[in-house]
C-alpha cells in the first residue's frame, strides 16, 4: 500500500473514532479537526479523491452542510466509488439529513450488512416507509424483516387509512429536522414511533440527548407547530394523526 494510501487509511479510522464520540455525544477538539483537515490537504495532490471525502467527512463534524456536499461532490467527480458514496451518505445522515442520505445509498449494488442496515434506517428515519417496505420484499433477504418491525408496519397501515404518501410524511420529517438544525441541534437516534391509546394519532418522539434546558424545547416544539402550518401539504396539516414532538430526558 502507497503511502498517501497509507495515510488515508489512518485518517479514516481516526475519524471512526470520531464518530463514535458524537454517538456518545462527547464533543470532539476544534485542534484534532484542524489537524485531519491539513493532513486531508496534503493529499489533495496524490490522492485527491480520498481527501475531498475526508474534507466532507471533516465539515459533518463542523455543522458545514455546504462544504460536506461541495467536497464530497468533488470526491464524486474524480471516483465514482461505493466507499464515496458510502460515507457521504453517512454524513448527511448524522446530520439529519436522511433522505438525501438514503438517495445516495440507493445509487450503489450494497453487499455488505452495516451498508444495508443504514439504508433501511436512512428510510424509515426520512419517512421513506412503503419503499423501504418494497426493497425489503424484493431486493434483500428476508432476515432483515426484523429491522422493519411492527411499528412501521402501522405506519404505513395508518398512512394508507389518512391519505398519506411517501412525499407527504418526508416533508413533515424534513420541517422537523430542520427546526432542530437551526438551533445547532442533530439527532442521531431514531425516534420513538408511539400510538395513541385511541389509535387516531402516531407521535414522532425526538430525544434531545444533549444539554437543553426545558424552555428551548418548548420554544423548538412552538416553532415546529408554526413550521408544519407553513411548509406542509394539506394531508399533514388537516387531521393526517402524525405529530412530531421534540422530548428531552427531563421530560420523563
Amino acid at each position: 500500500m502507497s503511502q498517501p494510501a497509507l495515510k488515508t487509511e489512518e485518517i479514516s479510522n481516526e475519524l471512526d473514532i470520531l464518530l463514535e464520540k458524537c454517538r456518545r455525544f462527547e464533543k470532539v477538539d476544534g485542534f484534532t479537526l484542524k489537524r485531519l483537515k491539513n493532513e486531508a490537504k496534503k493529499l489533495l495532490s496524490k490522492e485527491p479523491s480520498s481527501a475531498y471525502w475526508i474534507l466532507g467527512a471533516i465539515g459533518m463534524f463542523e455543522d458545514d452542510i455546504d462544504g460536506v456536499h461541495e467536497n464530497y461532490k468533488k470526491a464524486l467527480d474524480l471516483s465514482k466509488t461505493p466507499l464515496i458514496y458510502s460515507n457521504y451518505s453517512v454524513s448527511l445522515g448524522n446530520m439529519g439529513y436522511h433522505s438525501q442520505a438514503f438517495d445516495l445509498l440507493k445509487k450503489i449494488e450494497i453487499k455488505d450488512d452495516k451498508r444495508l442496515l443504514f439504508l433501511l434506517d436512512s428510510g424509515v428515519m426520512s419517512g421513506h416507509f412503503h419503499e423501504t417496505k418494497l426493497l425489503l420484499s424484493n431486493q434483500f433477504n428476508q432476515k432483515y424483516n426484523q429491522r422493519f418491525n411492527i411499528d412501521h408496519e402501522q405506519v404505513i397501515s395508518f398512512m394508507d387509512h389518512k391519505g398519506v404518501s411517501d412525499a407527504d410524511l418526508r416533508k413533515l420529517i424534513e420541517v422537523t429536522f430542520n427546526v432542530a438544525q437551526q438551533r445547532g441541534i442533530f439527532t442521531f437516534k431514531p425516534p420513538e414511533i408511539c400510538l395513541s391509546p385511541d389509535e387516531e394519532t402516531f407521535c414522532f418522539e425526538y430525544w434531545i440527548e444533549v444539554p437543553v434546558d426545558v424552555a428551548t424545547v418548548v420554544e423548538l416544539n412552538t416553532q415546529l407547530d408554526s413550521s408544519i402550518i407553513e411548509q406542509c401539504p394539506p394531508s399533514i396539516t388537516k387531521q393526517s394523526g402524525f405529530v412530531p414532538l421534540f422530548i428531552t430526558a427531563r421530560d420523563e
